[in-house]
């Protein structure tokens, strides 16, 4: 995995956070890979109220993904199905990316 947190704002205030990578089974073919690219914007503007105003994300339809910002799940991704056919259409010939923008604090 890969990642790199970003200040933004006048008094950096606020920020971002990037994780991206790849990774395989390496007692499987590494043709099937998990692969994520998610950003998480955090607004601090107001240090008694700071919050993630949204999660871009963009990874394999399998396995399940998850952020959590200390204890709150801002983002949570569960596949609808597990059986070979899914699986394979996923990870090996990368079907199905999900990929989108949630907005957890408004």
């Amino acid at each position: 995995m890969h990642g790199d947190v970003a200040n933004t704002g006048s008094t950096g205030e606020s920020g971002n956070a990037h994780f991206y990578g790849t990774a395989s089974n390496p007692l499987e073919t590494s043709l099937a890979k998990i692969s994520w690219d998610m950003r998480v914007i955090m607004d601090g503007s107001n240090p008694n109220n700071a919050r993630v105003t949204e999660v871009d994300y963009n990874h394999t339809c399998f396995p399940s993904h998850i952020i959590k910002v200390q204890e709150y799940t801002v983002y949570y991704y569960g596949p609808p199905r597990s059986d070979p056919t899914y699986v394979a259409g996923c990870l090996v010939f990368q079907q199905g990316k999900i990929i989108g923008t949630s907005k957890p604090n408004k």
